[in-house]
C-alpha cells in the first residue's frame, strides 16, 4: 500500500472513530470533572524536541479550576509562563468531555514511533496518569500525523491526537479573541 493511500486510511479511522462515539457519559465525565465543573486535576502537556543541548520546549498547565499557563523549559529549567489566562467554565466542561470521549485514562503509557535520536516526546499528564507519545524529530501534532501502517495502537494515536488539538485549540481561540 502506498504511503499515501496509508495516510488516507488512518486518517479515515481516526476521524470515523471520533465521529462515531457516543457523547461521554456522567460516569465518564466525573473521572474528569467535579459536579461544578472543574478539572478533577491539573492537566500537564508536556511537547519537547530532542536535541543538540538537551530536551526543550513547552509546558502547558492547566489547573483545576481553569487557569492556563503556556511556559518554555530548557532540560530542567522552566521560564515564568509566556501566555496565562482563565478558561472559561464551558471551555473546562467541553476539555473534560474531550478527555472522557478520548478516553485518556485509557491510553497507554507510552506509545509511538521508535526513534533513535532528535525524538519529539509529547507527554500529557492527568492526575496520577501519564501518556507518552514519540513522534520523530520536527514532527508535529496535526492532521497529517499518523501511527505507522501496522500499529496496534492506532486508535490511541487518535485518541491522543485529539486531546492534544484540543488544548492547541484554546490558545488559537484565545489569540482571535485578543
Amino acid at each position: 500500500m502506498s504511503r499515501a493511500a496509508m495516510f488516507l486510511l488512518v486518517a479515515t479511522v481516526c476521524k470515523a472513530g471520533s465521529m462515531c462515539q457516543n457523547p461521554p457519559s456522567r460516569h465518564e465525565l466525573r473521572k474528569y470533572l467535579t459536579p461544578e465543573g472543574r478539572l478533577q486535576a491539573r492537566l500537564v502537556l508536556r511537547d519537547g524536541q530532542q536535541g543538540f543541548a538537551g530536551v526543550s520546549g513547552e509546558i502547558w498547565t492547566i489547573e483545576p479550576e481553569g487557569h492556563l499557563s503556556i511556559a518554555r523549559f530548557l532540560n530542567d529549567k522552566t521560564d515564568p509562563p509566556y501566555r496565562e489566562r482563565t478558561l472559561a467554565p464551558a471551555e473546562l466542561k467541553e476539555l473534560g468531555k474531550v478527555l472522557a470521549k478520548e478516553h485518556f485514562v485509557d491510553l497507554p503509557n507510552s506509545f509511538g514511533r521508535d526513534v533513535k535520536v532528535d525524538a519529539h516526546v509529547l507527554t500529557l499528564g492527568f492526575g496520577t496518569k501519564q501518556s507518552t507519545l514519540v513522534l520523530q524529530g520536527g514532527e508535529t501534532v496535526s492532521d497529517e500525523t499518523t501511527p505507522p501502517a501496522d500499529d496496534p495502537q492506532t486508535s490511541a494515536w487518535c485518541n491522543f491526537i485529539a486531546i492534544v488539538k484540543a488544548l492547541q485549540k484554546l490558545t488559537r481561540d484565545q489569540k482571535r479573541a485578543e
